[in-house]
């Protein structure tokens, strides 16, 4: 099964536009802000059954109404044409929210003084390799119940510490 999803995403950042992927091949699908948070449509099968659904890249799913940490209760798209004016319309209002931007200091250490690497080829790995994950089921402060928090690593950023 090919991998599938339809990428918008909340809050302008570099001016990139949202896709829709095929198994790496891509298709623009709109114009305009990208990405802090990302929202996809994922295949979702049951045993006789394929569906899509909305996914955050926050690991959070969209009921219809409301975001879930719970798969089962995502609402299921019959596919692209359902799912992609939805994935808009949530791309709006997020859009439209408020956002507060925090940054906070990554250490990475490489310790292997035998072998030679560059720097972009660690950006490139530790992009591929590391993700963040909110872990929802966490309980958090009652003033953030609400909050839709997305997190991403910035590799470009990464250089070298004198």
């Amino acid at each position: 099964m090919a991998n599938l999803e339809i990428c918008a995403s909340s809050v302008a950042d570099k001016g990139n536009s949202p896709t829709a992927c095929f198994g790496g091949v891509s298709e623009e699908i709109s114009r305009g802000a990208t990405q802090t948070m990302n929202i996809a449509a994922r295949r979702f099968s049951t045993k006789h059954l394929l569906r899509l659904v909305i996914q955050a890249d926050n690991g959070l799913y969209w009921t219809g109404r409301a975001w879930s940490t719970n798969q089962a209760s995502a609402r299921l798209y019959h596919g692209l044409d359902d799912a992609a004016p939805e994935i808009e319309k949530i791309r709006a209002e997020l859009d439209a929210l408020p956002v507060t931007r925090f940054e906070c200091r990554l250490v990475v250490e490489v310790r292997d003084s035998d072998r030679e690497f560059t720097l972009d080829a660690l950006k490139w790995f530790l992009s591929q390799a590391i993700q963040v994950q909110i872990d929802h089921g966490f309980p958090g402060p009652e003033s953030l119940q609400n909050a839709l928090i997305s997190c991403h690593l910035d590799w470009e950023s990464l250089g070298v510490v004198e």
